[in-house]
């Protein structure tokens, strides 16, 4: 059986009948959280069709997430603290620190559970069957949700839903439309396809560009991947972040398109300086000195992509050019997104600090859609099976 994407995979619940079922329901609720405080709700919202159809359907739901990645229970990281934003949107939830309580608050009909951050127990990355079957006995259904994790082998998220029978798991409307809407950059995409790609880590960078390099017309290179790619062509970058071992592979990915006749766009400039806030001024991309780094795109680099944005019928983005925490290195960034408005194409994008940039310059109306996925976004759009999704495919 090919395990590869893409993946035709639909949600049941829309047709199942699930009055008084106690549903577990694997989500990502993944959120920032700064003394207790969520930064940004995307993903909270993202999960409330599901969340409101299981409601709708009467079934009481057990409502299972991780928050961070946590060597040891660290209150910083607790569930608890997004107790306060469901009040907030009126939902009657109860918080439940252990199995036990779960099993009590679920048996008293309570319709919303939310279990303690499931990184919190070693069992979660350990893949432990045990605790998987303790989980999987407290409830008669599973819905996956949690696009976000999916690309992980975690116990809540590849090994609890095959304990449960094939008519007693799904998949749930969130991961159903994300499935959707990366499918339509694998599967004949409108063209031209521009793929707008940045951000640091080329081992899971790579492979999505080698893999979709037959499917787009261009690649717009943006920081911190565009450092590695231009040093692999000789330039000079000074302290910017390149990943030394990996120019052998850039100059094999500049050579194949090449060779097929895909075109690698490459910043002309960059807002450099000698640290994140010091002497921050633009420079040509091969006048770098020795003592300063790249931190964002300039303005000739903007110039340079727009014309490749306007004509494009299909762009996905991944990876911010700048910094949030630092708003001077975005002045570019904000000009480069404004663009996305005068685009006619269907714009995707997806990654953590990506996404909170489209939102923090409220630019959401512009985009057809804000995927939930980081690395499994990526992970999916390589071409790799996703450990999280191999229960639901038939």
């Amino acid at each position: 059986m090919n395990k590869k994407p893409p993946y035709y995979i639909t949600s049941a619940l829309p047709h199942l009948n699930l009055k008084d079922q106690k549903i577990l329901l694997r989500a990502d609720l993944n959120v920032p959280l700064k003394n207790g405080i969520i930064l940004n709700d995307f993903r909270l919202k993202a999960i409330q069709p599901t969340l409101n159809l299981l409601l709708k359907k009467e079934a009481h739901i057990l409502l299972v997430t991780h928050i961070g990645q946590p060597e040891k229970r660290d209150q910083n990281l607790s569930t608890k603290h997004l107790l306060l934003w469901f009040k907030e949107h009126n939902y009657t939830i109860s918080f439940a620190a252990t199995l036990a309580d779960a099993k009590k608050l679920l048996d008293k009909n309570n319709s919303i559970v939310l279990l303690e951050n499931i990184r919190f127990w070693s069992e979660e990355k350990n893949n432990d069957i045990t605790f998987a079957t303790e989980l999987k006995n407290l409830t008669d259904f599973y819905v996956m949700d949690a696009f976000g994790v999916a690309h992980r082998d975690d116990m809540s998220v590849s090994l609890l839903p095959t304990l449960y029978k094939p008519e007693k798991r799904t998949i749930g409307l969130l991961v159903e439309k994300e499935l959707s809407e990366l499918n339509s950059l694998l599967i004949s995409p409108q063209q031209p396809f521009l793929l707008m790609f940045g951000g640091a880590k080329l081992k899971t960078k790579l492979p999505l560009i080698n893999h979709l390099l037959d499917k787009i017309d261009a690649c717009a290179l943006l920081p911190a991947l565009s450092y590695t790619f231009q040093k692999a062509l000789g330039f000079s970058l000074g302290n910017s972040l390149i990943e030394e071992n990996f120019i052998s592979e850039a100059q094999k990915t500049l050579k194949e398109a090449q060779t097929h006749n895909k075109k690698i766009l490459l910043p002309s400039d960059y807002l450099v300086g000698s640290d994140w806030n010091k002497d921050l001024h633009y420079c040509a991309a091969d006048q770098i000195k020795a003592h300063e780094m790249g931190l964002s795109i300039g303005p000739k680099t903007v110039k340079k992509y727009l014309p490749f944005m306007i004509n494009a019928q299909t762009i996905f983005i991944n990876g911010l050019p700048g910094d949030l925490k630092y708003p001077d290195t975005l002045k570019e960034t904000k000009n480069l997104f404004d663009i996305f408005c005068k685009t006619s194409g269907k714009k995707i994008a997806a990654g953590g600090d990506t996404v909170a940039a489209i939102q923090e310059f409220k630019l959401d109306h512009c985009f057809d859609f804000l995927s939930t996925g980081g690395g499994a976004t990526l992970t999916y759009l390589s071409g790799l099976e996703l450990p999280g999704l191999l229960p639901f495919i038939s």
